[in-house]
This record gives structure tokens, C-alpha cells and sequence, in this order.
């Protein structure tokens, strides 16, 4: 987010994490690059998703959200039926949603989630990002997948 906020001046950039460490580092970097288009929260995402007016947003990027391995936690994943929906009424366009994440397991049950009701969120593309990628490496759950030998899939809704 910081590296798109200082290339693109012009556009606004919303945070949204429920960790105080995330808020922190990120609050760091703005003040380090006196950036002024950065807006923070830290309300849970639903709650701010849904307070979003609809067709307000251009692009969402969900960058490694926790895929909550064990089945007792799925209930805490971010992709679900209730936050896509939401999604969906607040961005401007189709294709517009990016997900990465190194679990193909969550990568699998998210596009099971989506086949499951394509009535609702229409069409979606599912690939490996390759180095050359934007989203590729971005984050550090990315980088410590990648030293791993892993994968880094995108979703695009």
C-alpha cells in the first residue's frame, strides 16, 4: 500500500487491519514519506465493509488474509459469503477484487465459495503469480511462502 500510495499520489488508499502491529508499521511509513493519501482503520472488515456506500470503491487488494488452517477456524476467514457479498455492492466494477494468497487450500475453498453461488458474484479468474507480477511478493507472509518453495495464487473478482 505505501509503495502504491507514493506512485500515485492522486488516489486514496484504505487500510484496513485489527492488529495494532500492522496499524503501527504502517502509521511509520506514512509518517517516514509524508504521505497524505493513506486513510487507517482497524475495525473488524466486515463492519467497515459494511459501512462503505455501495459502488464507492475502484479496486480491493486482499493481500494474504489469514486462510485459519484448522477447520474449527474456518468461520474467521475473510472470504466468505457474507464479505463477498459486501464486496461486491461496494466496488464500482466487475474485476476489481484481488485476492493473493499462498494456501491452496484456502485458495480452493474460496473458489468453491464462488462456484457455489456464481449467481450472486458472477465470473472470476484464479492463477499463479509468476516474478514479474505486480502482486507478486509484496508482503512478508508472500516472501516467508515463497523461501518455502511456495506458491503465490491470485483471485480476481
Amino acid at each position: 500500500m505505501i509503495k502504491n500510495a507514493i506512485s500515485r499520489p492522486n488516489e486514496l488508499f484504505i487500510g484496513v487491519e485489527v492488529y495494532l502491529n500492522g496499524i503501527a508499521k504502517v502509521l511509520e511509513s506514512i509518517l517516514d514519506f509524508g504521505l497524505k493519501n493513506i486513510m487507517l482503520s482497524n475495525l473488524n472488515s466486515f463492519y467497515f465493509l459494511e459501512a462503505m456506500p455501495h459502488k464507492s470503491i475502484d479496486k480491493i487488494f486482499l493481500i494474504n488474509p489469514d486462510p485459519w488452517v484448522k477447520k474449527r477456524h474456518h468461520k474467521r476467514r475473510l472470504m466468505s459469503y457474507e464479505i463477498l457479498s459486501l464486496l461486491n455492492k461496494i466496488t464500482k466494477s466487475k474485476n476489481s477484487i484481488y485476492m493473493t494468497t499462498d494456501s491452496s487450500d484456502y485458495l480452493r475453498d474460496t473458489v468453491s465459495l464462488l462456484n457455489e453461488y456464481k449467481d450472486s458474484f458472477g465470473t472470476f479468474t484464479s492463477s499463479i503469480l509468476k516474478k514479474n507480477d505486480e502482486l507478486y511478493g509484496i508482503s512478508k507472509y508472500q516472501r516467508k511462502a515463497l523461501e518455502n518453495g511456495g506458491k503465490i495464487y491470485l483471485l480476481t473478482l
